[in-house]
């Protein structure tokens, strides 16, 4: 859930608060308190004060923006089973363009050697 966490907070221009239940007895005290109407029991639990709207456990991060934004969301969406199938969603170009990029290239000059070397044979042999 981190890397959607801040990619939220990056996108909506806000912060997401994390409480740490497990060591910290105030912060599960807390966590109940929020999570009395829900009965989700467990974490992670996102509780938003303003909205007062909640979801609980993972959940897919169309879900997670539209709680951060204040819009309807639903409880209870887990994510996918697996999460190759629900990548973060990435910005346009970035260091993955650029290593694209690149094996694009680099594929590109290994069929131009190959070319020049079967024309080679062919001269050699004729």
């Amino acid at each position: 859930m981190v890397p959607y966490i801040r990619r939220v907070e990056k996108e909506c221009g806000c912060k997401i608060r994390r409480f740490e239940t497990w060591s910290h007895p105030e912060h599960e005290k807390l966590r109940q308190i929020c999570d009395s109407r829900a009965g989700c029991g467990g974490v992670p639990f996102f509780y938003n004060k303003e909205t007062r709207r909640w979801i609980c456990g993972a959940t897919t991060y169309d879900n997670l923006k539209r709680w951060a934004s204040g819009k309807p969301c639903a409880p209870f969406l887990p994510p996918p089973t697996s999460f190759k199938a629900q990548e973060v969603p990435r910005e346009p170009g970035g260091p993955f363009k650029m290593i694209n990029d690149l094996k694009e290239r680099g594929k590109e000059a290994m069929e131009e050697r190959q070319r020049l070397a079967e024309e080679k044979r062919e001269l050699e042999a004729g």
